[in-house]
C-alpha cells in the first residue's frame, strides 16, 4: 500500500510538472473576420479577455446594407455535442439602405461550451455565405482565478504584456509560487495569457460586455476619443467594480483637467476625487526563477505535495537567478495614483507603464488588491460551474419535499386500497368490486397528493431577494447588486426579462449547469427559454447600473438631529445617517415622499440596524443539508427534503463577495459608533420591501429578503 501511495504521488507531481513545462497557451479567445454577399459588407470582431469564470462574451458586428432596407436576424447557437452546449442567442436588425451600422451580440458565459456559429437570417432564410465560427473562452475549470487584461490602443502591435504576465502568474498560482501547484484536490495550474489587445474602433456600448473582464487599461487620448456612448459604458464598468487603467496622462492625475473630465469626477462625492499616490513599500521582489536557458523567459516553480521544496536553478557562480526583478518604473508615490470610483478603481498613469517589468505590475497588483481583480471574488461565483451555497439562498419551505404529509397519506393509502377495500367488499360479498375500487381509491390518493403539492407551492413565482444598492446623489447613478432566488409553480410564458444594462449571472446546483435556454436582445434582455423551470429552485446573482434621480435629502435640524426627505419611491424601516463630522442619526418608518426628524442614533438604534442587516442569514433551511444526513436520526432525516445538491469542488463563496462585504463593513456602524464602516456623508436605508430591483418577471411573492441603499449626499 506504501509503494502504491508512493507511485500515485509521483505520477501526479509528473502532472504538475508537466504542466508547468507545456508551452504557454493564449486562453484570450476571439478572431476578426470580413465577408460580402447578399449586398451586405460584414466584419466580425470576437477577440476579446476575461470570460472564464462567466460574464458576457461581445461579438461585436459591423455591417454595411447595398440593398433596400432590410430587417436582419443575427443568431448564435453552439455546434451540438454535449460538451459545446451554449444559450441561443438572438437580435433582430433593421437597417436602412447604404446604411452602416455597428452593434454588439453579448454571449452569456453559463456553461463549459467554448465554440458555436454565427448565422444571418432575413425573412426566415439563412444568408449561409455569411455563417462563421466563433469561439468563446475556456472554461478553466480547476485552475486558479486570476485577473484579466485588455489593452485598448491605436498601435496594438507596439503593446507588450509578457511582463504583466509573469508577475501575474506568480502571485496567483498556489498563492505565489507558480503556473501549476497542489489545491485541495490535487494538482492545478493557473490560466495564462489571458490578456487581449485591440485597436479602439467598434467599441462596446453596453457596460455588460466589459463584465467578464477584470482589468482596462486605455490611454489617454485614446479615452478622449472614442464615442461618447463606448466612453460611458467603460465607466459604467468601472462603477460596478471594474478597474480602469488610464495611461500617458502626461502630469500627475490630480493635475490633469482632461483625466478630471473624462472621469466625470467634478460630478462624483468628495470621496471619488481624491487621488491616492503609489505606496513604493508595497514593491516587493516576485518569486520568479528561470531555468536561465532563455533570457526574459520565466519557468514557475513547480509545487509538489506538502513538504517538498523546489531548488530554483543558479547561474553560473551559483546565486539563484531572480529574473524580472529590476524595477523599470520610477520607484516612488508619482509612479501611478489611484481614486475610487463608486465600487471600482481607476489608476492613472504619467507615462506607459507597459512593458516595465515584473516587479512593477507585482507592486501595481498589490496596490490594487489582487482579490478586488479577480471574477470570482467580487462576484463570489463562476456561472460556468456549479457553486457549493446554492443551498444557502433557498426559499425557506418552498420547493420542499412534504415527507410528513406524504407518510401519512401513503400509510392511509395502503390502508385503505388494501386490508380496509377488501373487508368491505367481502362483507358486501361483491369482490369483484376490487377493479373498480382500487384504481379509484388509487387515483383519489393520488390526486390528494398532487393538489397538496400544488396548494403547498402555489401556481405562481415566489422570490427572495437579497439587495444592496449604492446610490451617487450628486452624479444621480445607481449600481445594484442583488441575489435572486426563485420558484415557479407553472413557469411564466414570457420567461425572464431584465435589463440590457443589468448583468446576470446564473447560480448552478449541480455540475450539468446549463442545459438550454434562449436569450433575444432585439428589445431587452429576454431569457426566452430554459432559464425558469417548474417547480425547480433556479438562483441567479445580478448587477444593474442605472441612472437614478431619485434621493434622500439631509439638512440639519438643531443639535442632535438632522431633517430627512424621502424623495425616493420606497418606504424606508430604519434609516442611518453619518455626517460629515462622523455623528450618527436614526429614524424609523419613513415613507415615500415623507420628511421627518433623525435624532442622534442611540445604541438601541444601532442593534436594531445590526438585527436587520443580520435578518437574512445566508444558510441552508433546516433540511437542505445533505452533509447532515443520516437515515437512522430522526431530524438528520429531513436533510432529503429539499432534494439532494452535490457539492462543489471550487473556492468560489458569495460570502467573500463584494456585496456581502459591503454588508460586514456596514455592521460596524453599530460596533463603532464613533468610526463604523459608514463612509462620512452618506446614510443608510433598510427597506421592507423591494426597492425597484429586477427580479426577471413582474409579479411574485416575496418571501425573506434584506434591501440596503447607502446613498451619498
Amino acid at each position: 500500500m506504501t509503494k502504491l501511495r508512493s507511485l500515485i504521488g509521483s505520477v501526479i507531481t509528473g502532472v504538475a510538472c508537466v504542466a508547468a513545462l507545456v508551452p504557454n497557451q493564449l486562453f484570450a479567445a476571439g478572431t476578426e473576420s470580413s465577408r460580402r454577399a447578399h449586398d451586405l459588407q460584414l466584419s466580425v470582431d470576437s477577440r476579446w479577455a476575461g470570460g472564464a469564470n462567466g460574464g458576457y462574451y461581445p461579438i461585436r458586428i459591423r455591417m454595411v446594407n447595398l440593398a433596400r432596407p432590410r430587417a436582419l436576424e443575427f443568431v448564435f447557437s453552439d455546434t451540438g455535442g454535449n460538451d459545446s452546449r451554449a444559450p441561443t442567442v438572438s437580435r433582430q436588425v433593421f437597417i436602412d439602405q447604404n446604411a452602416t451600422q455597428n452593434f454588439t451580440l453579448p454571449i452569456p458565459l453559463v456553461s463549459r461550451g467554448t465554440y458555436g456559429q454565427l448565422r444571418v437570417f432575413e425573412n426566415g432564410r439563412e444568408l449561409d455565405q455569411l455563417s462563421q465560427h466563433v469561439s468563446l473562452p475556456d472554461a478553466q475549470q480547476g485552475w486558479a482565478d486570476r485577473p484579466s487584461l485588455l489593452v485598448i490602443s491605436p498601435t496594438p502591435a507596439t503593446v507588450d504584456c509578457s511582463q504583466f504576465e509573469v508577475a501575474v502568474e506568480s502571485l496567483t498560482a498556489t498563492g505565489g509560487g507558480g503556473r501549476a501547484g497542489w489545491g485541495p484536490y490535487g494538482p492545478y495550474s493557473a490560466r495564462t495569457n489571458d490578456f487581449q489587445v485591440i485597436a479602439p474602433l467598434m467599441l462596446p456600448e453596453s457596460w455588460i460586455d466589459y463584465s467578464a473582464i477584470d482589468v482596462v487599461a486605455i490611454p489617454l487620448a485614446s479615452l478622449d476619443k472614442i464615442p461618447a456612448e463606448a466612453r460611458s459604458a467603460l465607466l459604467k464598468w468601472v462603477s460596478a467594480g471594474g478597474t480602469l487603467i488610464v495611461y500617458e496622462v502626461g502630469k500627475p492625475a490630480d493635475q490633469s483637467a482632461d483625466l478630471i473630465r473624462l472621469l466625470e469626477l467634478a460630478g462624483r462625492p468628495a470621496q471619488f476625487q481624491a487621488w491616492r499616490p503609489a505606496d513604493p513599500a508595497l514593491q516587493r521582489p516576485i518569486a520568479i526563477v528561470s531555468d536561465g536557458s532563455t533570457p526574459g523567459m520565466p519557468m514557475m516553480t513547480v509545487g509538489g505535495p506538502p513538504g517538498t521544496v523546489a531548488t530554483p536553478p543558479v547561474d553560473a557562480q551559483g546565486n539563484p537567478v531572480q529574473l524580472a526583478n529590476k524595477p523599470v518604473w520610477p520607484v516612488s508615490r508619482e509612479a501611478f495614483s489611484r481614486v475610487d470610483y463608486l465600487a471600482g478603481q481607476v489608476f492613472a498613469f504619467p507615462g506607459n507603464p507597459f512593458p516595465g517589468a515584473a516587479i512593477d505590475w507585482g507592486w501595481w497588483l498589490q496596490s490594487a488588491k489582487l482579490e478586488n481583480l479577480k471574477f470570482t471574488a467580487r462576484t463570489g461565483l463562476s456561472s460556468r460551474q456549479m457553486h457549493p451555497d446554492f443551498l444557502n439562498y433557498l426559499i425557506p419551505g418552498v420547493g420542499a419535499i412534504p415527507v410528513i404529509a406524504f407518510i401519512v397519506l401513503i400509510t392511509l393509502f395502503a390502508v385503505l386500497i388494501g386490508p380496509v377495500n377488501y373487508f368491505v367488499v367481502w362483507r358486501r360479498r361483491q369482490l369483484y368490486l376490487l377493479v373498480l375500487t382500487i384504481p379509484a381509491i388509487a387515483f383519489l390518493t393520488s390526486s390528494a397528493l398532487f393538489g397538496y403539492a400544488m396548494i403547498a407551492d402555489g401556481f405562481g413565482v415566489q422570490s427572495r431577494l437579497r439587495s444592496f444598492t449604492v446610490l451617487d446623489q450628486h452624479s444621480k447613478t445607481a449600481i445594484s447588486f442583488n441575489r435572486i432566488s426563485l420558484y415557479a409553480g407553472i413557469v411564466p410564458s414570457a420567461g425572464l426579462s431584465f435589463s440590457p444594462e443589468t448583468a446576470v449571472f446564473p447560480i448552478w446546483p449541480d455540475p450539468g449547469c446549463f442545459d438550454s435556454g434562449n436569450v433575444d436582445w432585439t428589445n431587452t434582455q429576454h431569457l426566452a427559454r430554459g432559464w425558469l423551470r417548474s417547480r425547480t429552485p433556479a438562483q441567479f446573482q445580478t448587477i444593474s447600473v442605472r441612472a437614478e434621480r431619485a434621493r434622500i435629502d439631509v439638512k440639519p435640524a438643531g443639535e442632535g438631529a438632522v431633517e430627512v426627505a424621502n424623495g425616493l419611491e420606497w418606504d424606508v424601516a430604519l434609516l442611518v445617517v453619518k455626517d460629515e463630522a462622523g455623528r450618527l442619526y436614526a429614524a424609523h418608518k419613513v415613507p415615500a415622499g415623507a420628511t421627518a426628524r433623525a435624532v442622534t442614533a442611540t445604541t438601541e438604534d444601532l442593534k436594531g440596524l445590526s438585527a436587520a442587516l443580520d435578518g437574512d442569514p445566508l444558510k441552508a433551511p433546516t433540511g437542505a443539508d445533505p452533509n447532515n444526513y443520516n437515515p437512522f436520526d430522526r431530524n438528520a432525516r429531513r436533510a432529503m427534503m429539499y432534494g439532494y445538491y452535490n457539492q462543489q469542488e471550487n473556492s468560489t463563496s458569495f460570502a467573500r463577495s463584494t456585496m456581502e462585504l459591503h454588508f460586514r463593513l456596514l455592521t460596524r456602524a453599530a460596533q463603532e459608533p464613533a468610526s463604523g464602516g459608514m463612509p462620512t456623508r452618506t446614510y443608510l436605508a433598510v427597506f421592507s420591501n423591494n426597492p425597484g430591483i429586477e427580479l426577471g418577471v413582474e409579479k411574485t411573492r416575496p418571501a425573506a429578503g434584506l434591501q440596503v441603499l447607502l446613498g451619498y449626499y
